[in-house]
């Protein structure tokens, strides 16, 4: 869903890996001004959790939605929770989160969401904002990487003097006119010899996920970075230091 679609708030979209989707809302106040009214806000809100429930069974809308949700006679905190109920969710801040004792932050979730893995909610005190901290802790585990079994050679610890003797040695140049027996026989006492220098192994590896920001720039980085460091820490030179200090911050 394209969320800058919306006009009436702004939203970070995040799925975690145990597919938890969570999106962090902020509604600024409507006004004469900014063209925003409450609502266009019902549409846009209501589509937005129309999707989210359409994509997924767990998720948590969190954010600053400027309705004051303990105040019952206010008739748009009240709409705005008739909305959430009317999706079968719950809003799960209890306690004031704002300086001048209004609900104004508030944790949203499908309901039985508490129960299944948010637990030991509370609101803290603030430091430099007027409103305050929401702390919670989700359980979640972090699934086990995948592994899977790979053949192959260690042909970088290949012996050349002791290969190069043993081509030299072999019948690898037979004395024929047939072509075919040639490349087969070539084909064989080769495949042969590196069997003998570099076996086939099996060993297991991780599967780990594709990172798309992942590129070629940053492998060389990286190996610039540790070759810097072994250097430093043989020489424990300040110059030394220093190089591989400014290459952990270009990495």
């Amino acid at each position: 869903m394209d969320h800058s679609n919306f006009r009436t708030f702004e939203c970070l979209d995040v799925t975690f890996i145990n597919n938890i989707r969570t999106l962090v809302i902020y509604r600024p106040p409507c006004s004469t001004v900014n063209g925003l009214t409450v609502n266009l806000f019902w549409d846009e809100f209501s589509s937005l959790l129309e999707e989210v429930l359409v994509s997924t069974s767990e998720f948590l809308l969190l954010g600053d939605f400027k309705f004051y949700i303990d105040d019952t006679s206010n008739i748009h905190a009240k709409q705005f929770m008739d909305i959430i109920e009317s999706f079968n969710c719950k809003q799960l801040v209890t306690q004031a989160t704002h300086v001048y004792e209004y609900v104004l932050d508030l944790v949203i979730g499908c309901d039985g969401l508490e129960d299944a893995f948010l637990t030991d909610m509370c609101v803290v005190g603030h430091a430099i904002s007027d409103h305050l901290v929401i702390s919670f802790s989700l359980n979640m585990t972090k699934p086990p990487r995948q592994k899977k079994v790979i053949v192959c050679r260690k042909i970088k610890r290949i012996n050349f003097n002791s290969f190069n003797s043993d081509i030299n040695e072999s019948n690898v140049m037979i004395d024929t006119s047939d072509l075919f027996s040639l490349v087969k026989n070539y084909e064989h006492v080769l495949s042969t010899l590196l069997d003998k220098h570099a076996p086939m192994r099996r060993r297991a590896i991780i599967v780990r996920p594709e990172a798309p920001w992942y590129n070629v720039n940053i492998t060389e980085a990286k190996r610039l970075r540790r070759q810097l460091e072994r250097k430093w820490r043989s020489s424990k030179s300040r110059s030394d230091r220093i190089a591989f200090v400014n290459q952990c911050k270009s990495v």
